[in-house]
């Protein structure tokens, strides 16, 4: 049966099911002081409904195990094992997979599995085609971009630093036909970023960088 009373304490799970039209019950906040935590582009999703914010850093078990879900969507939540075995003795809940490392679960991985447990798997493989098919046509008509050096980057704790290219960020850019250098990824290792100092700076010098 579809579940009727979803929870999601992934940080960006909830537009995944707001695209379905299923409205969670709570979302997990993330940050900016977005109303009831969700962005500008799923406002109109969500309607007049008026989920519960989950706080960013905690899983606040009691909040959620009061609103008696029947799914709990935590795909982009990085939750740990001992978080996972308390949320799904409230309810069937779904982790990351094992295979991705933090913050690397690409987004149609993740559409489609949310999307299946919802109920809408069909709906879901139609949406990943789609969004693939408009990411082809914007590279074929854009072959200026194509091995352009790109980094999207930030200033986090005193510390520049750019995202390596399994996150999301550099793998958008990446289906666009850039390229992330290397170096960052190098840097990152395993982690999803990498922080350098600013006498390091040069590792930006690149055709485009997003800040």
């Amino acid at each position: 049966e579809k579940p009727t009373r979803g929870v999601t304490v992934g940080y960006t799970d909830h537009d995944e099911a707001l695209s379905f039209d299923i409205k969670p019950l709570a979302v997990r906040d993330w940050y900016g002081n977005q109303p009831y935590g969700v962005w500008p582009w799923a406002q109109k999703n969500l309607g007049d409904s008026k989920p519960v914010v989950l706080k960013p850093r905690i899983l606040d078990y009691e909040t959620i195990a009061a609103l008696n879900p029947d799914l709990i969507i935590g795909v982009s939540s990085v939750m740990n094992e001992k978080e996972y075995k308390k949320l799904n003795a409230i309810a069937p809940t779904l982790a990351q997979p094992k295979e991705y490392a933090d913050y690397t679960i690409p987004w149609y991985v993740r559409h489609l599995i949310i999307g299946k447990a919802l109920g809408f798997e069909q709906q879901a493989t139609k949406n990943i085609k789609e969004l693939k098919q408009k990411l082809t046509a914007i590279k074929a008509a854009h072959p200026e971009f194509k091995n352009k050096t790109t980094a999207v980057a930030f200033y986090y704790n005193n510390q520049p630093g750019a995202y390596a290219s399994k996150d999301l960020r550099s793998q958008f850019l990446i289906d666009l036909g850039f390229v992330i250098p290397s170096e960052i990824d190098k840097l990152a290792g395993d982690a999803f970023y990498a922080s350098f100092s600013e006498e390091r700076l040069d590792i930006l010098n690149l055709d485009m960088v997003i800040w």
